[in-house]
């Protein structure tokens, strides 16, 4: 978990720009720098959807900038990005993840309901 600070400044870089001191130390950016978190661009990163959940994914480690996200939505009426599809391929493989840990879950349960020893066996072991 950040600390308040970090995420007080990780706030400000959004909404002011990482070069919002005057810093020569952050280049300015384009939407298209591989460090830019795409699907912020495309309204929302994954990292925000699951807080405070067993599938939290922590903080985003790219970059999230409104101003970027403006000058990508404008760009993108001009020009197609691919940003989409990219977005996409990734949810078809979280998707595809989260079932494949149901499947093994669905088996775990019903080795236990087949097994009732086995629970209090395992339940022996975690504690």
């Amino acid at each position: 978990m950040a600390s308040a600070k970090d995420q007080m400044t990780k706030l400000l870089d959004q909404l002011m720009g990482q070069n919002r001191d005057g810093d020569d130390r952050h280049k300015e950016r384009h939407f298209t720098d591989r460090d830019v978190c795409r699907p912020f661009l495309l309204g929302i990163c994954f990292n925000d959807l699951f807080i405070n959940t067993r599938a939290e994914m922590g903080d985003c480690p790219k970059v999230h900038s409104l101003a970027l996200k403006a000058d990508y939505e404008k760009a993108s009426l001009k020009n197609d990005y691919h940003y989409d599809e990219e977005v996409l391929d990734y949810l078809r493989s979280f998707v595809k993840d989260n079932e494949r840990k149901i499947e093994a879950n669905k088996k775990r349960l019903e080795l236990a309901d087949e097994n009732p020893d086995m629970e209090v066996k395992s339940q022996l072991i975690h504690e």
